[in-house]
């Protein structure tokens, strides 16, 4: 009986650090939701209309990061280990990142940001997970560009490939920062983590969901100029699926 000694030991890694990640990552919510608690339970009957409602509003938005830190860590786990089918098909990128945009619209609205869109490419891919991926990548740049600024979005059409430039004019990313970024939980400015919803993970996602499309991901800053994410997409995959529109 022949085993791949590599692949389980890099299982046995993946799971060692799922349960090393999730255990650090999930001490600030459990505390939040023990001190609700046991702040009910010490004023049992005593507590104002309002407080009340604090106290449950509190509860409800700790138990809702907990569940999104939970998905988040499986679906990178399982995206780790190569349990995630990719269905190939042609996509147009314009129309797949017009319809992010307008999806992502209230959440832009809200930080009076503004997209602006251009050049088109058609590439082989998987349509659902290279939308989870361009949308961890507008998420970011609306949550951590400057507000009543604008996130350009550029694709590019070249001879093998697709390449999608998604740019943000905030704070910018250090170069000595640059090369963690990709990391599970790394956040860059840890004093504004508890400002900025979110598990840590998306970046992470998102770069092995362009790896497994044989493309790759790249940042490019300047402190206080903004970031810009580039990914390049292959055109042609080995056997792919027939052509599908991008679904919302």
């Amino acid at each position: 009986l022949f085993i791949d000694i590599t692949k389980t030991e890099r299982l046995e890694q993946i799971r060692r650090n799922f349960i090393s990640d999730f255990s650090h990552e999930v001490r600030t919510p459990l505390a939040g939701l023990r001190s609700a608690v046991e702040t009910f339970d010490a004023n049992a009957g005593r507590l104002s209309s309002e407080d009340d409602q604090q106290l449950r509003r509190i509860m409800s938005r700790q138990l809702r990061r907990l569940e999104r830190l939970v998905e988040d860590l499986s679906e990178l786990s399982r995206i780790e280990a190569g349990d995630v089918a990719l269905e190939f098909r042609s996509i147009d990128l314009r129309r797949m990142l017009d319809d992010l945009c307008e999806d992502f619209a209230d959440q832009a609205a809200h930080h009076r940001v503004r997209f602006a869109v251009e050049g088109n490419s058609v590439v082989c891919g998987d349509v659902l997970r290279l939308q989870q991926a361009f949308s961890n990548l507008l998420d970011n740049a609306i949550k951590y560009g400057a507000d009543d600024g604008q996130v350009e979005v550029k694709v590019i059409d070249e001879p093998d490939a697709g390449v999608v430039r998604i740019a943000d004019h905030g704070d910018g990313i250090p170069e000595s920062e640059r090369s963690k970024i990709f990391r599970r939980f790394y956040r860059i400015d840890k004093s504004r983590s508890q400002e900025i919803p979110g598990t840590g993970l998306g970046l992470a996602i998102t770069k092995h969901l362009v790896l497994q499309h044989g493309g790759t991901i790249d940042v490019e800053s300047e402190p206080g100029k903004g970031a810009t994410f580039i990914v390049r997409l292959p055109k042609r995959i080995a056997n792919p699926a027939p052509p599908a529109e991008a679904s919302r």
